[in-house]
């Protein structure tokens, strides 16, 4: 996956699928000016987060400060209670609108 700004690529390593299994996330810094290359390849320090093979399982904030990815209840920070529930909105834009009406 590319970073918003084009300037890293983020990637599993191919052998990187099932479960909690030891899976990281790598990246790397990319540059196209004057000609494409690569560098300073690295593994991010996070490790065992869920994979679903055949599927892009993470993905950055829009700001390209976070990643987002699914961890096993093993992996999570306890320090806190865990969430008791998760809201999932649908048809969202709809109800912006009927709230929140535009001067036309």
């Amino acid at each position: 996956m590319w970073s918003r700004a084009g300037t890293e690529l983020f990637y599993r390593p191919a052998a990187s699928t099932g479960g909690e299994s030891g899976v990281s996330l790598r990246v790397v810094d990319i540059a196209t000016e004057p000609d494409f290359a690569f560098s300073n390849e690295r593994t991010l320090l996070l490790d065992r987060f869920v994979v679903v093979g055949g599927y892009r399982d993470y993905d950055i904030t829009p700001d390209g400060e976070k990643l987002l990815m699914v961890f096993p209840k093993s992996v999570t920070d306890s320090s806190g209670p865990p969430p008791q529930r998760i809201h999932v909105v649908l048809n969202w834009f709809e109800e912006l609108k009927e709230r929140v009406p535009t001067n036309r």
